[in-house]
């Protein structure tokens, strides 16, 4: 089963995407601050990383590649763009679901060594 941090303050993008990416198979933790995803990223091991890109704080872009700079096998989504494609995969807004499950699922099926 794969590990998926989702990072999101928005009360009904949570409740929308929780249930559909742990009926996707993924075991989903959920914070609501990208520095507090990132110290999760620290503390455990996760495949993939969703920041939404409201930012308090910290921003999902900087967090994003904090992230990666300390773990570069995490794959990192950013909702609502703003990222470059650097560090982080930008999913846009409003949010397809279907297009992001099949982002997630190409993304860590690339990232499986053989």
């Amino acid at each position: 089963m794969k590990r998926l941090l989702f990072c999101s303050q928005e009360s009904l993008l949570v409740k929308g995407l929780y249930g559909l990416l742990r009926d996707e198979g993924f075991l989903v933790d959920h914070v609501e601050h990208p520095s507090e995803a990132v110290r999760q990223c620290l503390c455990n091991a996760y495949d993939a990383v969703i920041l939404d890109t409201r930012d308090i704080g910290l921003s999902a872009l900087d967090a994003a590649s904090i992230i990666r700079t300390l773990k570069s096998d995490i794959k990192v989504f950013l909702i609502g763009g703003g990222g470059d494609g650097r560090d982080a995969m930008v999913v846009n807004v409003p949010l397809d679901s279907d297009e992001l499950k099949r982002l997630l699922a190409d993304s860590l099926r690339s990232s499986v060594q053989l």
